[in-house]
């Protein structure tokens, strides 16, 4: 997983240069910031909450499928609103608050704050997963996303650079 969200780091480094690597990289640090700090502590909550379900429950799908419609529900009403805000103030709030050297982070951020929030529909499906014993599925799963997505920001860096990356995200 973390190999799948990290690769694109050294090639933007490789083919862009270092300059270019430090604006994608602060874009993306701060485009992650909204949903990963509300997500972080849903997901510390979740997992417990989806083991005890397996565990009292006896696995019922009805109550399993239940509990996952009601925290998705929760993270859908309200991280999503706050990653696409966030996407909608986050160049100009960067020209405002950042010297000129990181203005066109601003864009990156902006754009990347929003594929952020929308990842949030399907977030839940890892701790639900793992609550499952489904370990092996969630690897096969990351590295079918590794296999698809990769060739896929290869591509995009290559023909349009850093905005083909974001793109490509």
């Amino acid at each position: 997983n973390t190999v799948n969200w990290q690769a694109e780091f050294l090639v933007v480094g490789k083919f862009l240069g270092l300059a270019r690597l430090g604006i994608y990289r602060m874009g993306s640090n701060l485009a992650q910031i909204p949903t990963a700090e509300m997500m972080d502590p849903i997901r510390r909550v979740v997992f417990p909450g989806f083991t005890m379900v397996m565990r009292d429950t006896g696995a019922d799908p009805a109550r399993i499928r239940a509990a996952y419609q009601r925290a998705q529900t929760f993270v859908t009403a309200v991280v999503l609103p706050v990653g696409v805000g966030f996407a909608l103030v986050s160049d100009p709030l960067i020209r405002i608050v950042l010297d000129a050297r990181w203005h066109d982070a601003g864009r990156i951020t902006q754009y990347l704050a929003a594929i952020f929030a929308f990842q949030t529909l399907g977030s839940l499906v890892q701790p639900l997963a793992m609550a499952q014993d489904g370990t092996r599925r969630l690897f096969i799963r990351d590295l079918q996303m590794f296999l698809i997505r990769f060739p896929i920001i290869l591509a995009g860096l290559y023909w349009w650079g850093l905005t083909g990356l974001v793109l490509a995200r």
